[in-house]
């Protein structure tokens, strides 16, 4: 059986991308999302996560945007003269401490459990824990948080099993730009064999504070459109596709 966990990235990033996922959860087919618990939107996010869906907020581990949890002279590799994060990967990695980014990322995960809400699962902006180095400590925080985490790749999924942790069987990112249709969702869907799938996704409202800090724009609204529609849904059921979610892959996979 065909098992789909829709995750949508970025909550905490901007009013408008919270407005959205919270739309997506309650209305459409997301079923999970992950919070940037650095930006000014964070505490909005968790307050709406508290309320509506504390059980499937996870955390997006983020070193490439915004300002650090720590203060920048914690962690001076991992920022730049301005004190917020390298906005690229690249360079990110050429000048990062490994010890930094670990104090950075338990910073991040301490900030979301003193809201007082247990994570669901993790992942990276950006898709950082392609990097060896920052695999190894994102599977070293998910063994201490006892959760799942995303993995892109057949390399990254093997690396976490050999660690004990948890991945959905299958993962998407080509629901994304100008991927992000209706007719593409369903051969992402077709695609792949029994099992659990989990699909990135990006969904927002276009508020005046999205372009300050993303390039990724109306597409997000174009993604909420598809997501929260009922054909969607209604082809979920026809191609009997369950809805589920990371929360109950832990349980499932016997974490617990």
């Amino acid at each position: 059986m065909k098992k789909l966990i829709v995750n949508a990235d970025d909550l905490g990033l901007t009013p408008g991308i919270n407005k959205a996922i919270l739309k997506g959860i309650t209305e459409g087919i997301i079923t999970d999302t992950t919070v940037m618990v650095n930006m000014p939107a964070a505490s909005e996010a968790l307050d709406i996560a508290r309320k509506f869906f504390p059980d499937r907020i996870g955390i997006h581990l983020n070193l490439t945007c915004g300002l650090p949890v720590l203060d920048p002279a914690d962690i001076p590799s991992l920022v730049d003269e301005s004190g917020r994060f390298y906005r690229r990967r690249g360079i990110l990695m050429e000048k990062a401490s490994p010890e930094e980014i670990e104090k950075e990322l338990r910073a991040q995960v301490e900030k979301f459990l003193n809201s007082g809400l247990e994570p669901s699962h993790l992942d990276c902006h950006h898709h950082l824990h392609l990097h060896p180095v920052v695999a190894k400590i994102v599977a070293k925080l998910a063994v201490e948080l006892d959760v799942p985490v995303r993995a892109l790749d057949i390399q990254t999924k093997t690396y976490f099993k050999s660690c004990g942790v948890k991945t959905p069987d299958h993962f998407s990112m080509d629901f994304y730009g100008e991927k992000a249709t209706f007719e593409n969702l369903m051969s992402i869907l077709e695609a792949y064999e029994d099992g659990t799938m989990e699909i990135m996704t990006h969904p927002g409202y276009c508020d005046s504070k999205l372009s300050e800090v993303s390039t990724y724009t109306y597409f997000r609204e174009n993604e909420l459109q598809i997501l929260t529609s009922p054909i969607v849904r209604d082809a979920l059921k026809k191609k009997n596709i369950e809805l589920f979610s990371f929360r109950e892959l832990k349980v499932e996979k016997g974490i617990l």
